[in-house]
């Protein structure tokens, strides 16, 4: 019974497969943020995240192995929850953000 009907869904999903298009999607910039978590010294994690963030998807379903992700931040949205660590962090030290905002 499990068989067929594992059969039957097959042959009502496969036509979508063999039909689908490839897909572009892009990230919802307004909902999404890039996260991230360092660990410094061994003992403090510094944890922020970047809230300027953009991004595209290309999906094809019948060649799922060469799907397509880029995506990138504006540097400038850096936020650590210190703001004499961001102002740090934005200098030519790290990320330059006047040289490099993306």
């Amino acid at each position: 019974m499990k068989a067929r009907k594992r059969l039957m869904i097959i042959f009502l999903c496969f036509p979508l497969v063999l039909f689908a298009k490839t897909e572009q999607f892009q990230v919802n910039a307004k909902n999404s943020n890039v996260s991230f978590s360092i660990q410094n010294l061994s003992t403090i994690t510094v944890k922020g995240r970047f809230y300027s963030v953009t991004g595209n998807i290309l999906l094809d379903p019948k060649k799922p192995k060469k799907a397509y992700f880029e995506g990138g931040v504006l540097t400038s949205s850096i936020n650590t929850k210190n703001n004499k660590r961001d102002k740090h962090l934005r200098s030519s030290d790290f990320f330059h953000v006047e040289k490099f905002p993306t």
